[in-house]
Formats: C-alpha cells, structure tokens, sequence
C-alpha cells in the first residue's frame, strides 16, 4: 500500500513516516521546499515535490496512492 504524507518534514510528519515505514508501508513524502528531503536521507521513502496550495503540482504525487495523511498547515497571520 502506497501511503502519501502531506507535511512530512514537519514535527509530526517526521513521526508518522517513521511509524509508517516499521509498518512495512510503501512510504510517499510530500516536500515543498527542495533539500528538506534530507531528513529522510537514512529511510526508504518515494519523494515527490509539490504544494498543497498548487493543485496542478499534485498529480504526481497522488498517482497510485491508496491513503493520504494529510499533516501539511497553512499558516497565515493577520493584523486584527
């Protein structure tokens, strides 16, 4: 099963891929920022670049995928 983790260099998302892949599951990264992959340098995970707030960057990621977890946040502030 090919699992896709939106948000996975993040706190949690690092967590959650960790515990994916001792599940044996195939994992797939959702990375924004070119070289944030790194911290997957040691684990067998599919990376694949692309922003939540892009849809047509999506398509690759979401090919053959059978569950999402979706952890990617968008963060804005606004003066009150």
């Amino acid at each position: 099963m090919i699992v896709l983790v939106t948000g996975a260099t993040g706190f949690l998302g690092r967590r959650v891929v960790r515990e994916l892949l001792k599940r044996g599951d195939q994992v797939r990264c959702l990375v924004r920022t070119p070289g944030k992959e790194r911290v997957f340098y040691h684990r067998d995970v599919d990376v694949r670049y692309g922003n939540v707030r892009e849809p047509a960057s999506l398509e690759e990621a979401f090919y053959d995928v059978e569950t999402v977890i979706h952890l990617a946040g968008i963060i804005r502030t606004q003066k009150l």
